[in-house]
């Protein structure tokens, strides 16, 4: 079975004050809904006090939901927007501890955006391709702005994503990440439940071994 090792391990966010100073920018990781139709609706864009267009979101929704449709079991990705209202970078790792670390196959690219002005742009993305993540980043920030280029920037993402060698996304086993399993703490209330439920099956084991 699937067990995501990071999400789970104390270690890995253990980023003191991370979130500090970024309370209202820093939004829950997307619903996956019902859509009108019933299909099924996962919002891409996720506005951290932007004020994109409604135009802009359609289009970037629509361009990556059509692409993934094919290339989504391929690549193994699910791709998320975030453009945020700030130009101090650290809001990156804000949303890295309150997001804790995305999910396995996610490609969160995180935009920095005011005045209409890409400031900065950092990718969230478990991989070992760290060449994909570089070019990824300058390719959006190169984009200067987000006005009138939702289609641009979608198709950025997805050529990157698809570009031959280290310069490509390959999503990181998280057999990998096995070893953090150590790090791993439950919860008071989960020992408060798990031990007398032992305590309980032994007495009944013993109970049905004495009679029977």
């Amino acid at each position: 079975p699937y067990v995501n090792y990071v999400q789970a391990s104390e270690s890995v966010l253990a980023v003191n004050g991370a979130i500090t100073g970024f309370d209202g920018l820093l939004k829950d990781y997307p619903r996956v809904e019902d859509g009108t139709f019933g299909e099924i609706y996962f919002d891409r864009v996720v506005q951290g006090g932007t004020s994109l267009s409604s135009h802009f979101c359609r289009i970037v929704d629509e361009t990556l939901d059509t692409a993934l449709r094919s290339m989504g079991s391929q690549y193994e990705c699910n791709i998320i927007v975030y453009p945020v209202a700030t130009s101090d970078i650290g809001f990156y790792e804000a949303l890295r501890v309150h997001w804790q670390n995305g999910n396995k196959n996610d490609i969160v690219v995180c935009i920095g955006y005011l005045n209409n002005s890409v400031q900065w742009c950092r990718v969230m993305a478990w991989t070992d391709h760290k060449l994909f993540l570089e070019k990824l980043e300058t390719r959006v920030r190169e984009l200067e702005t987000l006005e009138g280029k939702g289609e641009l920037l979608a198709a950025t993402i997805l050529d990157q994503i698809r570009a031959p060698g280290d310069a490509g996304y390959l999503r990181k086993p998280m057999a990998d990440y096995a070893f953090l399993a150590s790090d791993i703490r439950m919860p008071l209330w989960a020992y408060l439940i798990l031990v007398p439920f032992a305590w309980l099956m032994s007495l009944t084991t013993v109970w049905l071994f004495i009679h029977d």
